[in-house]
């Protein structure tokens, strides 16, 4: 079985490579067709590993030394040289190119015009090539366009990027692609014109996405769920059955049947249990909501952790920084916190206990107990009526 590697040409001072698209960098859309045409074997200089994780990054100052530490490196039968920006490749076109190749003496050149984008050959043949003349090629190695070598959508693959204007098409062909797939994998994109989805996520079949959303990085959608509109997810891991409308959530977690928003802010390192309920206006940072918890409306919950069943009433605020260090939460199952409590941190509240609308809680309540800690109001008749007619209000 022959070996084929795929090395990119990535030089580090080029911008193009960084810029992002989808949530992902040109470069790593880049490596992540070269893992799929060369699983594990995929070189280059001068950028980290990447999202995909799985690019063998070569110490080179150049060109030139690049490719003497590859072939140093390197024991393949035949490499794919990725010689442009050009995030829209697909795996149809790579494969197809190396296809050409077969019948071209091993040797084949993919190209959008005068401009060469990718070269497959044999690895002998890398030393000796000159990627500034691709003139020693002979004619029948070279193919005339993408046409020539690729599926059906393959005009949609010779963006080059060279700034945000070129950037801007190469998103959009690569955005076509990604939508229309999970489309087809029994995903509902109401409008597919105004979703973006990263290449590196996943989402469950049934699920519907609605307008304005961006699923962005590594986010995990499961069966059955409602997106959006308006919502913006990076790295979340949502479960089945889930409603996430126009909020956000970031590096966290939600549970089957759960239902969050309108407006909701879930920051990084947040678990979300099933059949919970985050509601309008709630902010979480770290924490844990769990199993039937419902937070329903105008909250901040930080580096907190909240049980089962426990009800979160309107305008509750964890005290959790004292100016300097962050403190912690810990509220207890089938828990009643009051409207506008203070939670100030570090405090326990014990399971089954009931916090009164209004209470400031600086101490641990002992479960099934009833916390009170109110100002009594003093009411002055006529107080107002006299300032009016002093001419003081």
């Amino acid at each position: 079985m022959q070996l084929t590697d795929t090395l990119i040409l990535v030089p580090p001072q080029d911008a193009a490579f960084h810029i992002e698209l989808l949530s992902c960098s040109v470069f790593d859309h880049l490596a992540l067709a070269a893992s799929a045409f060369s699983p594990g074997r995929v070189f280059s200089r001068g950028v980290c590993a990447g999202k995909n994780g799985s690019v063998r990054c070569l110490a080179a100052d150049n060109q030139a030394q690049l490719i003497d530490a590859y072939l140093l490196e390197s024991d393949a039968d035949s490499v794919l040289v990725i010689v442009q920006p050009a995030p829209a490749l697909s795996l149809q076109t790579l494969n197809a190119l190396a296809q050409r190749a077969e019948s071209a003496n091993g040797t084949a050149v993919l190209r959008f015009g005068d401009t060469p984008l990718a070269v497959f050959m044999p690895r002998e043949s890398l030393e000796a090539l000159d990627f500034g003349d691709f003139s020693q090629l002979s004619a029948e190695q070279l193919c005339e366009d993408l046409n020539a070598v690729a599926h059906d959508t393959a005009p949609s693959e010779h963006h080059i990027v060279t700034d945000t204007v070129s950037a801007y098409y190469a998103q959009e062909a690569l955005r076509a692609r990604i939508n229309y797939f999970w489309m087809e994998q029994g995903v509902m994109l109401t409008d597919p014109n105004t979703t973006y989805i990263s290449p590196l996520a996943h989402i469950g079949a049934g699920t519907v996405v609605l307008p304005g959303c961006f699923l962005n990085g590594r986010t995990r959608i499961g069966e059955g769920c409602r997106i959006g509109p308006n919502a913006f997810l990076e790295n979340a891991d949502i479960g089945c059955g889930v409603s996430v409308n126009s909020s956000q959530i970031f590096d966290s977690s939600v549970g089957d049947g759960t239902t969050v928003g309108p407006f909701a802010y879930i920051r990084p390192g947040c678990t979300v249990g099933r059949k919970a309920r985050i509601g309008d206006f709630v902010e979480l940072k770290k924490a844990d909501i769990g199993d039937g918890t419902k937070v329903a409306h105008l909250t901040y919950l930080g580096d907190a952790s909240l049980g089962q069943r426990v009800n979160v009433g309107c305008g509750v605020v964890t005290v959790n920084y004292d100016g300097k260090n962050k403190y912690r939460t810990v509220v207890g199952d089938d828990s009643f916190i009051g409207c506008n409590v203070n939670l100030v941190s570090p405090v326990t509240v014990g399971s089954g206990a009931y916090l009164a609308a209004g209470t400031t809680v600086t101490e641990q309540v002992e479960p099934d107990s009833l916390c009170i800690g109110r100002v009594r109001a003093t009411v002055k008749p006529g107080w107002a009526k006299k300032r009016r007619e002093s001419g003081k209000l």
